[in-house]
């Protein structure tokens, strides 16, 4: 087509001009007018001869022209068609990444204003809440009117609540609890002691349909909650941190199981939020397993089974049990210094829990216990009594390793249930390890204390004996030191 416009342009002299004789002006391929000199396509103006090959060149150049015109579609058709490719390509990616969300939204939860989303907080904890909108409104435009419904249904008999807060912490959040036999009311939290925790005044008491009961070995709060109130903290149609606590007992004190819960009302999703320092806490534990659940149950073994001891070794078992307490006890000070700091960098109270007291007990006689071993009386000799005061030290110490020992027994499994409800895991495996463990350390305490037992009963034997043994040679002795000082008295009588 082109080289046909071209040419036909040519004969007619629509497009033709002459310039000085020998050049001419003619449209490009580009459209764009073109100056061309005549003698540089072999012929000149006026030579008549050489006109063929004016059109000939003319020619040839509209085919370069169609040619280029044609690679320079083909490249805008390959570009176009990249384009296209990549905004498809987009648009796949955006629609899937869509299609992801959406599947993700619909298994993490539902429309929480039509039915009840539920959420197992724990292994006996069971959330559920429902917001209520009233007619001609959304859960976007809520206003004070709208409402939501809890139900807290916990596996066991125990206060049971449900918080609102605003970082996940307990201090500064506001909370309804549940005893059973009364009426869940709304309290403020601004600690985490007892003292801390106080119901609302009457006129902000505005719960309705509340109630908690004891059923079917569940305990079951309910009530009905504005969305939005004075001074306390929005349930938003959005992003929400719920809480949720169950005490040990129906009476309101510390809790048994806590932690926080990430929901979004408006696509149902909900997470449960993991609290911080987890690696620490992990820590923590494991230095208290190794301390008080390996080394002291085995120092107390060396000294109860001493007499299974290679004989040849004199003192091997003080050596022993002397080591495994040292241990025991730099440790012991390691991870009260990391409960002590990450409790502060918590910003929890410090020696409120049951696990918090008994820990700083065990410390505390920890010390103690060292201390004494360090200044202890001295052992008799061979063939020695004991003294009075050193029979104390004894007695003491054995009674004080004891109790340190079952609190440690006590203290690992109470921060194994501790750190299961802080971190939300499945502790029950653990647990039951540990108790099979701890029922073969304690076989074998008992069987050491028999065996110490027999042992000392069988010194004592060995002790009376030996000294049956001795009176007889005394007595002789003293007879004859008797007869010796009689002949000589009567020798000197003699003389004299």
């Amino acid at each position: 087509m082109t080289s046909i416009s071209i040419s036909s342009t040519l004969l007619n002299g629509a497009a033709t001009e002459s310039v000085g004789g020998d050049e001419m002006i003619m449209p490009s391929s580009s459209g764009r007018s073109v100056k061309r000199n005549l003698s540089d396509w072999g012929g000149s103006s006026g030579s008549g001869s050489d006109s063929g090959n004016l059109f000939e060149d003319v020619d040839e150049t509209a085919e370069e022209a169609a040619e280029e015109a044609s690679d320079a579609a083909e490249e805008a058709a390959e570009d176009a068609a990249e384009e296209a490719e990549e905004e498809a390509e987009e648009a796949a990616d955006e629609a899937d990444g869509e299609a992801a969300v959406s599947a993700a939204n619909t298994a993490a939860g539902e429309d929480c204003t039509l039915d009840y989303c539920e959420n197992q907080v724990s292994s006996d904890y069971l959330l559920r809440y429902k917001v209520n909108v009233p007619d001609g409104m959304t859960l976007e435009s809520c206003d004070e009117t709208c409402t939501i419904s809890f139900e807290s249904i916990y596996d066991g008999e125990a206060w049971v609540s449900v918080g609102f807060s605003t970082d996940g912490r307990m201090i500064g959040s506001d909370a309804v609890i549940g005893i059973p036999g009364d009426v869940p009311l709304k309290y403020t939290m601004t600690s985490e002691s007892n003292d801390g925790v106080q119901p609302m005044s009457d006129d902000l008491q505005t719960l309705t349909d509340a109630s908690v009961e004891f059923t079917n070995g569940q305990t079951i709060m309910k009530f009905t909650k504005l969305l939005k109130e004075p001074g306390e903290i929005d349930i938003n149609s959005g992003d929400n941190i719920f809480l949720w606590a169950n005490g040990y007992s129906p009476t309101l004190g510390i809790h048994e199981g806590f932690s926080s819960v990430n929901v979004n009302l408006a696509s149902g999703a909900a997470e449960v939020r993991t609290a911080p320092n987890m690696t620490a806490w992990l820590a923590h534990g494991i230095m208290a397993f190794i301390a008080w659940g390996l080394l002291v149950p085995f120092a107390v073994k060396f000294s109860m089974f001493r007499g299974l001891l290679p004989k040849n070794k004199e003192g091997l078992w003080f050596k022993l049990h002397r080591a495994f307490n040292g241990m025991a006890f730099s440790l012991t000070i390691a991870l009260f210094a990391v409960a002590v700091a990450y409790t502060a960098k918590e910003k929890s109270d410090h020696f409120d829990y049951p696990h918090q007291m008994v820990g700083l007990s065990m410390f505390i006689m920890t010390f103690l216990q060292v201390l004494a071993g360090v200044f202890r009386p001295h052992a008799p000799e061979s063939g020695e009594k004991k003294t009075m005061l050193r029979t104390a030290w004894e007695f003491g110490h054995r009674l004080k390793g004891m109790a340190l020992l079952a609190m440690g027994f006590w203290q690992i499994w109470s921060g194994i249930k501790w750190y299961s409800y802080k971190y939300g895991v499945d502790g029950s495996g653990v647990i039951l390890a540990y108790w099979v463990w701890l029922g073969l350390m304690a076989a074998l305490l008992v069987v050491g204390f028999v065996f110490s037992m027999l042992r000392i009963r069988n010194a004592s034997k060995a002790t009376t004996t030996s000294e049956a043994k001795a009176e007889p040679e005394t007595a002789q002795n003293t007879l004859r030191g008797s007869a010796i000082e009689s002949s000589h008295a009567g020798g000197e009588e003699e003389q004299t």
